[in-house]
């Protein structure tokens, strides 16, 4: 895996070179193909030092323009609806988690160019907590560093793999992922960086979750449909099927109410899904079931589940583009 990591990384330095050159445009990217895409946060500057997945409102509307005057950009009902031209480049945006600035920030963009896309919003406010465990995680590691222990395990700090156990040197990020909420509560409480997140405003554009109202608002827009995204954003298959079924059905109800409208599509969390999960997700009601490129590939597709590209926010818009029109990052 590192060896292929290295070959696309010398990939995409050729690639933008040859691009700085004018020898390959990036209009040549565009290929016959229909593409599901997932972002996450919208920020003023591309700052991905606080959240990896974040991409300035500039980049945004690179892609977002390079779709419009490229490709024909289709609501998620429409993909699985099959109305679209399969032999034609085709793109359909999502989001994830729910974050405010997807209504502040992506939200006028689509609007000003006319672009569907499908919002999975994790309903962890109505719980009592403003901030996804991931979040906190990442924040509090970029503030404070000092060692701690949770549950009489010591975990260190080391640079570009975050906090980590002093015994296993597993991450902290996917002892996370493996446990139930309980866990990640205790982590929240005691992170050694964790209140300087919420005292410091700076912070806030990288953590904020959509309200009750800016859910509402959101779901107004003639461009924005909502889904759901779980109740905690645990991964759904690492935690009791009981437990998972239950934050399928608070998180859809809670939705419904709050915008008096029918929830059908599920996003799971960080991808990673069960057949169980799905069976289980069927039958509460969700009739679009959606993952990630890390967890099914295009051939793997059932009419329910399907795959979606994450938006690579460390790379240039043409090797985006080659990546997006390819279905791969490899």
């Amino acid at each position: 895996m590192i060896i292929k990591k290295a070959k696309q990384h010398l990939k995409w330095k050729i690639n933008d070179a040859l691009f700085g050159l004018n020898i390959k445009k990036i209009s040549s990217t565009v290929k016959p193909t229909c593409i599901i895409l997932v972002y996450h946060g919208i920020d003023e500057i591309n700052n991905t030092k606080f959240n990896s997945r974040f991409i300035s409102e500039n980049i945004f509307e690179q892609h977002i323009k390079f779709f419009n005057e490229n490709c024909n950009v289709i609501s998620l009902n429409d993909y699985y609806n099959k109305n679209f031209d399969e032999q034609s480049p085709t793109v359909v945006i999502t989001f994830d988690d729910g974050y405010a600035n997807n209504l502040h920030r992506a939200l006028p963009l689509l609007e000003q160019y006319k672009i569907p896309a499908t919002f999975f919003i994790t309903t962890i406010r109505n719980s009592g907590s403003d901030m996804l465990w991931a979040d906190c995680l990442d924040l509090a590691s970029n503030a404070n560093q000092s060692d701690f222990y949770l549950r009489n395990e010591k975990f260190i700090y080391k640079p570009q793999k975050g906090y980590v156990s002093a015994k296993t040197n597993a991450t902290l990020k996917q002892i996370c992922k493996g446990s139930d909420y309980s866990y990640k509560v205790e982590m929240m409480k005691i992170l050694p960086g964790a209140k300087e997140i919420t005292s410091n405003k700076y912070y806030n554009e990288y953590w904020q979750l959509l309200s009750e109202n800016e859910i509402k608002l959101l779901s107004e827009s003639k461009y924005a449909n909502i889904g759901a995204h779980g109740y905690y954003h645990n991964c759904l298959d690492k935690i009791k099927i009981q437990d998972a079924e239950t934050e399928l059905i608070k998180s859809k109800l809670y939705l419904e109410n709050v915008m008096q409208k029918k929830i059908d599509s599920l996003a799971f969390p960080d991808g990673s899904y069960s057949e169980e999960l799905c069976n289980k997700a069927f039958n509460v009601g969700y009739t679009k079931l959606l993952t990630t490129e890390d967890y099914l590939s295009k051939a793997n597709e059932t009419p329910i589940l399907k795959t979606r590209l994450v938006v690579n926010t460390h790379i240039s818009l043409f090797n985006q583009m080659t990546a997006i029109f390819n279905n791969t990052y490899y």
